[in-house]
């Protein structure tokens, strides 16, 4: 059984609701509006530590998910915590109907694009495992095929 208090988030620029365990002081979680940063939270507590679930940007309508600094409509985990977030491959529409000015890149054009990026190893800077990955530096990439980098409002 869980109770719940309201406008019980203490802070000046927050207001919203807390739910504890019945009968306790132990809070699992909270929803609030954070008018200081202009964003609705739903998060859980575990060890006095608040753990974010989901995150709305009210100006921007950007959602995140494990994070409250989203740069882009959905964005799911930090961008280089190691959390391995797939989001930045999305799977669109492709149909000639939808496309106009269409121009073909040659297989000449295409493989020497290729043959241009380099592939590194590296290590996330906020992962504590410090797993070895296998990718791109988006910066090198926007410098030979920039139609596939998108920069967000965080510089990210």
């Amino acid at each position: 059984m869980f109770t719940i208090d309201w406008n019980s988030v203490s802070n000046k620029h927050k207001s919203g609701i807390k739910f504890k365990e019945g009968g306790s002081n132990v809070y699992g979680g909270q929803i609030y509006y954070d008018g200081e940063a202009d964003k609705l939270i739903l998060s859980t507590h575990e060890n006095d530590s608040e753990k974010y679930g989901i995150s709305l940007n009210r100006e921007s309508g950007n959602v995140g998910i494990g994070t409250t600094t989203q740069g882009s409509k959905l964005q799911v985990g930090n961008s280089g915590d190691g959390t391995s977030a797939v989001t930045n491959v999305w799977t669109t529409f492709s149909d000639i109907r939808l496309k106009e000015n269409i121009q073909e890149i040659t297989p000449k054009e295409a493989l020497q694009d290729v043959l241009n990026l380099r592939g590194v190893r590296f290590n996330w800077k906020n992962d504590s495992t410090k797993k070895v990955n296998i990718g791109l530096i988006a910066q090198e990439v926007e410098k030979i095929i920039p139609e596939v980098v998108n920069t967000g409002r965080d510089g990210y």
